[in-house]
């Protein structure tokens, strides 16, 4: 059966016709030849209906055989939908799914008001209850409610405007306000004395539009102890900065994980305490906490979501001999293994994108991919953010029937994510793995690279590219899996650079991945060479790819050594001379910080010659500079940054 409340409508109308988000059909409760019914969904997911003939609404419902429950959104279904479009595109592949809730027993009522304390919507908290109506312990389940004009109860917010809870009393006292995320703990603090509120919803709904509800007001932000409470304090705080008096965080003491006030005043007070002395302590904390300044916020890359800091591995040799005895298992024999990272970089338009597909199919199937590397065959995810759905299906299904595949051979091991349109980076990618098992999945195929890095990000950083490969180290180790990225080429001719150079970035993305496969222009058109550079098998030659849409097909008659603009003997010359005369320079700044002009005086070269391979070496990582005062005069001293030396240099 059809859970999704607007889907089950629509296969019992007749006459459907979609526009947007909406769509019109006939109304089955009268003779309609007009389509004068309206179907939309509603910010919850419920599904909101509208006769415009003047049907009522339960009328409609059970001409269609329904009821009016039916219509109403479950929580099993969330994150089903994003930005209107169903994840059901994704893959018919078993993922692993959390339990579906369902409303119960009102547990408690939460009242958000105008100034005057009229009623503007409800809050229901809900005992949890399974699909047997079992009560599930330790869970509860949130409503939205309001009134219509008729004062009929009516789900959802309506069009009213969101207020934080306990709005005339926030705005009548003088107190410092207190903002938790939930209404139980604010009730619990408005009873022994404090003045506190929070936004419907909870961690992570907090919107611009309540700052002025705290204008010139001294406010402190009470966190439960969880990461979404921490980055909503993050957010909440730089929402009031600047519009509130003051702006501070308490992170409470004592306070175990994913504990809130409720759990600190049991904990602390039990039911002993005076409520004079429990806001006391309270104002006490308060105040004793630094003021928050922007500077307390993350700092980008990480603004979105902080890496995770695990603990250092610290072992003895036998320690780590007997923990690691082995390599972990090859996902694709000579290529890359669980749990290792790597990239698979070409210019625009090269297929990169299509490469992945060929991998990802090839491991879902257990098939040799390129009818040269082994596989072994495992649960794979691709996630997209550049393709729109219907281009991404259209694609993998011209694969899969290229492959000759039939249904069981990728029906369970092949998995789709699209965020296009509802983007993700890297780190807030990592939440989405929280609740799959280790294990779950052999291979994650990221596509593309470059837009699950941060907003105004430099690709050219190298602590920046640092970071992020750190992170995707993070989510190889978290999932277990292999976890590949399509990514770009460097701009320019790549015949003659290294394999690890040719993708684009700061130094320090060639030696973070274990593998690179790269994909070069052959001088034979609708050809590319594979090369790769692998860290833990033997190293792999050189294949001539040829393009047989919508597959690579190995070409053993091409030579991998006709590469479209590769250099002449000439040019191989001046590389050499270049590569010495970069030795050289590098040499000079192995153990003290340079001037040009006496980087010059040391490896005997023209200013020319040297300004122009210091250029080459700074673009690559190798070398860097800063500015300092040299008789009034700013010059530029180059050395070795510390990533450089760890890299190994220009080896």
């Amino acid at each position: 059966m059809n859970t999704d409340p607007v889907q089950q409508v629509l296969d019992r109308l007749e006459g459907v016709r979609q526009s947007g988000k909406q769509w019109s059909a006939q109304c089955p409760a009268h003779e309609d030849r007009t389509a004068s019914l309206s179907v939309c969904r509603g910010d919850d997911g419920r599904c909101l209906i509208h006769c415009h003939a003047g049907c009522d609404t339960k009328d409609v419902v059970a001409a269609m055989r329904l009821d009016l429950s039916d219509l109403m959104y479950e929580d099993g279904l969330a994150g089903h939908y994003t930005n209107g479009q169903s994840k059901s595109v994704q893959s018919s592949a078993q993922k692993p799914k959390k339990q579906k809730l369902y409303s119960g027993k009102v547990l408690a009522t939460y009242d958000y008001t105008d100034p005057e304390g009229n009623l503007l919507y409800q809050v229901r908290r809900h005992e949890a209850i399974d699909e047997t109506g079992a009560v599930v312990p330790g869970k509860k389940t949130f409503r939205q409610w309001h009134q219509d004009a008729s004062g009929n109860w009516v789900s959802g917010r309506g069009d009213a405007e969101l207020v934080p809870y306990e709005l005339p009393r926030l705005l009548e006292s003088s107190d410092i306000r207190f903002i938790f995320e939930g209404e139980k703990d604010c009730d619990a603090a408005n009873e022994i004395g404090l003045t506190a509120t929070t936004n419907v919803s909870g961690a992570g709904k907090w919107t611009d539009s309540l700052a002025k509800y705290f204008a010139d007001t001294n406010v402190v932000i009470v966190p439960d102890n969880d990461e979404p409470g921490r980055m909503h304090a993050q957010q909440v705080a730089a929402s009031l900065h600047g519009v509130a008096e003051s702006v501070r965080i308490l992170e409470l003491p004592n306070l175990p994980p994913k504990g809130d006030f409720s759990d600190w005043l049991d904990i602390e007070f039990g039911d002993s305490a005076e409520p004079d002395d429990i806001a006391k302590r309270m104002t006490k904390l308060a105040i004793a906490t630094t003021e928050w300044t922007p500077a307390d916020a993350p700092q980008e890359p990480e603004s979105d979501a902080k890496q995770v800091m695990a603990p250092i591995a610290k072992f003895t040799v036998d320690q780590l001999r007997e923990q690691h005895p082995k390599l972990h298992e090859p996902v694709v024999d000579g290529l890359f293994r669980k749990g290792e990272i790597f990239n698979i970089v070409g210019a625009t338009k090269s297929n990169k994108s299509w490469t992945g597909y060929g991998i990802l199919f090839s491991i879902g199937s257990g098939r040799p991919w390129l009818d040269r590397f082994e596989t072994r065959r495992g649960r794979v995810l691709l996630i997209d953010n550049e393709l729109h759905a219907a281009t991404l299906s259209n694609r993998l299904a011209s694969v899969i029937t290229a492959m000759g595949l039939d249904h069981e051979d990728y029906a369970d091991t092949v998995e789709v994510w699209s965020l296009r349109g509802n983007m993700r980076t890297l780190p807030q990618l990592m939440r989405e793995f929280d609740d799959v098992p280790h294990g779950h999945y052999s291979f994650i195929l990221l596509d593309a690279r470059y837009r699950f890095s941060a907003e105004g990000s430099n690709e050219n950083s190298n602590d920046e590219n640092r970071d992020f490969y750190n992170c995707a180290d993070q989510l190889a180790a978290k999932t277990g899996a292999a976890v590949g990225m399509v990514h770009h080429s460097t701009k320019g001719d790549q015949a003659d650079k290294r394999v690890t150079d040719v993708g684009s970035g700061g130094g320090s993305q060639s030696r973070a991945a274990d593998s690179h496969l790269v994909l070069r222009e052959h001088v034979d058109e609708g050809c590319m060479v594979l090369d790769a550079a692998v860290r833990s098998f033997k190293r792999i030659d050189p294949v001539v790819l040829r393009w047989e849409f919508p597959l690579w097909r190995v070409d053993e008659q091409a030579n991998p050594k006709d590469l479209k603009g590769a250099r002449t003997k000439q040019q191989e010359q001046r590389a050499e001379a270049d590569a010495e005369a970069d030795k050289a320079i590098v040499a000079a700044l192995m153990n003290e910080r340079l001037s040009i002009r006496k980087i010059r005086e040391t490896v005997g070269m023209g200013r020319d010659r040297v300004e122009r391979r210091l250029d080459a070496l700074q673009s690559q990582g190798h070398v860097a500079y800063e500015l300092t005062n040299v008789g009034g005069n700013k010059c530029r001293e180059y050395y070795i940054p510390n990533e450089a030396l760890e890299g190994g240099g220009l080896g």
